[in-house]
């Protein structure tokens, strides 16, 4: 028979969580989008003791990176005893420790993308603190290419598409339809616009480090739209521009239009 849950053992078991939580000191995860190229801290919110004559009353660190798609995971550096030693110099030839134990990564690179935790010890050997950093490496997305297509019944098909970026997301407006459907895939979205235009059109695609967008005035077939600002005029029915969010590289001007159209040979059927 099984004994009842009584307040005693209730106390007892709230005792114990807490045990736990104090012997595994405080945890914090922290989530961080990248650049290749860039120089990226990770720091230590402790103030810690590294360097001290008698080396019983020094502070240890431990930095530990784990790969999530291989399950992977080496330590990178060890200071315990007043005294530094660095692991996996190869693989982790950027990394240093500043000062106060934080960790330093110069030049990232594709393969720095992954998880840095950092286990932080007292003199007398208890865990303090561990600080879990995910470090996402991303590469800027490019301007999306936006292309609008016109059917023969004057409805359209819209698709617009990013050539470089990692992890893009696309968003694709079209204010002016009455309905649309979607197809998408990791780099391409395109939508078919049931109904008469004009449109306006807005695609636009981001990642943890980048964003950027084009736009379009379209009609199919028909007059002239009102004209969107913008240097890019690619046929009498559509106008267009690209943009991107202040503080990212712009590309250099492509020769090829960001935006642009295609519509049906007169005397098309509609069969």
């Amino acid at each position: 028979m099984r004994a009842p849950f009584t307040m005693r053992s209730q106390t007892a078991l709230l005792l114990l969580c807490v045990l736990l939580q104090a012997s595994s000191g405080n945890v914090s995860e922290e989530e961080i989008f990248t650049r290749p190229g860039s120089d990226l801290l990770l720091p230590i919110r402790r103030h810690l003791t590294l360097n001290h004559p008698d080396t019983r009353r020094c502070d240890e660190i431990e930095w530990i990176y784990e790969d999530p798609t291989s399950d992977y995971y080496t330590t990178i550096f060890i200071h315990k005893g007043c005294r530094l030693r660095k692991y996996e110099d190869v693989l982790f030839s950027n990394t240093r420790l500043s000062e106060n134990g934080s960790l330093i990564i110069s030049n990232v690179t594709p393969e720095n993308d992954g998880i840095y935790s950092v286990i932080l010890y007292n003199s007398t050997g208890d865990r303090i603190q561990t600080d879990d950093y995910t470090v996402h490496v991303e590469v800027p997305v490019s301007v999306p290419l936006l292309h609008v297509s016109c059917l023969w019944n004057g409805s359209a098909e819209i698709s617009c598409r990013v050539e470089e970026g990692t992890r893009p997301n696309i968003r694709l407006s079209v204010i002016g339809r009455s309905q649309e459907r979607y197809s998408t895939s990791a780099n391409h979205i395109t939508a078919i616009v049931g109904s008469l235009g004009p449109w306006n059109i807005t695609c636009t695609v981001k990642n943890g480090v980048s964003r950027s967008e084009s736009r379009a005035g379209v009609t199919c077939p028909g007059e002239e739209t009102s004209e969107v600002d913008g240097e890019m005029s690619v046929d009498d029915n559509i106008k267009g521009f690209s943009s991107q969010r202040p503080g990212v590289d712009t590309p250099p001007p492509s020769k090829s239009p960001l935006v642009s159209a295609s519509y049906p040979p007169p005397g098309t059927p509609p069969f």
